[in-house]
């Protein structure tokens, strides 16, 4: 396991803990560099978080790495980020642990590192955003800012959409995209996991939604095995759903994150959790050790 993990922004806080390692004071500092999850002892599932610090207002306040010159890529992908957070509050997800929930970067910085992608002859746009499509007036104003920067459409984009907000116009206004992936999270279809995780599906309309965009783009859904409540017949009901749409499946196992939601209830989870491995899960209340092995098989 890492010796530290910073949640949510994290510019100022990693600057605190070089200062803090420059000077040989890190343990004294641990409860100053804001942000911060640290693990006492560095043994057990004990964590803990020191005070956030202030959210910045804008995030323009924080500088592109890109335009200030720091970096020059030898790969033909460039990561655009349009804003941070989550509105939502999964309990698996550490996306909207930290306030503030969303904050964005102004459309005229994000058409800053588009222009400095296209005069590097990038070839492809990974659309750094929780929730790409989460306001539909912003999806039109970069779908007409990429439309005016590359009249050819040299560029890809690729990113994750929530389909709650795909309608018809949205679709009209992805399609005018290169889109070369869309991301939905579904995760599961059992109403057992519902009851935990904070987030409901209605199977008919997220089935309705992914065939809207079927005229110009194959999405990907991606599912998480092992979810508290759900149980391996559970999950086969999911990727039946999963495989009956018009998309590629992307399956992963479930992750216990520090500061969500289901690592501060692990234990009324029954959640055995593989520390040394990304904090994997291992068993569940509902998920055998021999479950996983069989269907992992």
């Amino acid at each position: 396991r890492p010796d530290l993990l910073v949640v949510g922004f994290g510019e100022l806080a990693f600057a605190n803990i070089v200062r803090a390692v420059a000077a040989g004071e890190l343990e004294q500092r641990i409860d100053q560099l804001g942000n911060v999850v640290h693990y006492p002892g560095k043994t057990g599932p004990g964590v803990q978080r020191s005070a956030p610090l202030e959210a910045q207002a804008s995030l323009d306040d924080l500088p592109s790495p890109y335009l200030m010159g720091l970096v020059e890529l030898a790969t033909k992908t460039l990561y655009v980020e349009t804003d941070r957070g989550c509105p939502y509050s999964c309990a698996f997800c550490i996306e909207s642990t930290a306030s503030p929930k969303v904050t964005a970067f102004s459309m005229a910085r994000v058409e800053a590192e588009l222009r400095w992608a296209l005069e590097r002859k990038m070839e492809h746009i990974e659309m750094c955003s929780a929730i790409f499509n989460r306001d539909t007036e912003w999806l039109a104003a970069f779908v007409e800012l990429v439309e005016r920067l590359d009249p050819g459409g040299t560029l890809t984009f690729s990113g994750a959409l929530y389909s709650t907000y795909v309608d018809e116009r949205q679709a009209d206004l992805l399609s005018r995209l290169n889109l070369k992936s869309a991301l939905f999270g579904l995760n599961s279809t059992n109403p057992e996991t519902f009851k935990s995780v904070r987030r409901v599906i209605r199977l008919e309309q997220f089935a309705k939604q992914i065939g809207l965009l079927g005229g110009f783009l194959r999405p990907e859904v991606s599912l998480i095995m092992g979810l508290p409540g759900d149980t391996p017949e559970g999950f086969a009901k999911t990727l039946d759903f999963a495989s009956s749409l018009e998309a590629d499946v992307m399956i992963f196992r479930f992750m216990v994150l520090p500061n969500t939601l289901y690592y501060e209830q692990r234990d009324r989870y029954e959640l055995e959790i593989d520390f040394e491995h990304d904090n994997r899960i291992l068993s569940t209340s509902s998920y055998s050790r021999e479950d996983f092995a069989q269907m992992e098989a």
